[in-house]
């Protein structure tokens, strides 16, 4: 083999060799279009709403109840991963509004893994039972984070004004918020997940809305997951 042959053949294998590495660090697993369709609760609150604080001079009451909570059964998928969620929803705190009451959900849990590998995707989705009054209708995250598990707060028209305690999210996640269903949906995606892993990753949806005065919010929180 001449010396030229000898580069070109190096420089080919080079050229492959880092092909190979960008496809292993951009791989992205495969999410059935059904996926997020699997009905795990109704996020249903219990309680009476109070009335709004009055206006006027002096410290406002913030209305307390109606809320609610709880978690879902483990969600598997058949490999040994699994997912752990659960719900809870409340009215805001800081309702002025004479003609309408604020509710806020949030899902939230984990994936993991009993063994070598846990899931490569997740799929979680709220519902809003109905129409919210006016339109009104926040959800968060939306569009697409990159990157490790971080601390955050959410931000929004509805939720960036609350005091909430902060979440994780990990990349890459997806949020899309769809206002013909008024439905908000959260993809995880494992980007990269050739090799088992078995890391925990955080996952977590808000959605807020407006409700006719002394009415309640409830929503159908859907999830799926997959190796």
């Amino acid at each position: 083999m001449t010396s030229l042959a000898r580069v070109v053949t190096a420089s080919l294998g080079v050229v492959l060799v880092a092909a190979g590495t960008v496809a292993f660090f951009r791989w992205s697993p495969s999410i059935p279009a059904t996926a997020g369709t699997t009905l795990r609760a109704h996020a249903i609150l219990e309680g009476s709403p109070e009335p709004d604080p009055a206006p006027g001079p002096g410290p406002a009451m913030a209305p307390s109840g109606p809320a609610g909570g709880e978690c879902m059964e483990r969600i598997s998928d058949g490999d040994g991963g699994w997912a752990d969620l659960c719900w809870q929803a409340h009215r805001l705190t800081n309702d002025g509004d004479p003609s309408q009451d604020y509710y806020v959900l949030e899902v939230y849990g984990s994936t993991g893994a009993d063994g070598a590998s846990g899931p490569r995707w997740a799929v979680i989705r709220a519902q809003l039972i109905g129409e919210p009054s006016n339109r009104v209708f926040d959800a968060w995250p939306t569009g697409t984070y990159d990157g490790d598990c971080q601390d955050t707060a959410p931000t929004g028209m509805l939720l960036g004004t609350q005091t909430l305690v902060h979440t994780t999210i990990c990349g890459r996640l997806e949020g899309v918020a769809e206002y013909a269903t008024w439905t908000h949906s959260v993809t995880w995606k494992c980007i990269g997940c050739v090799l088992p892993d078995s890391r925990n990753r955080a996952l977590s949806l808000f959605s807020a809305v407006a409700v006719p005065q002394g009415t309640l919010a409830s929503w159908d929180v859907y999830a799926d997951i997959g190796a």
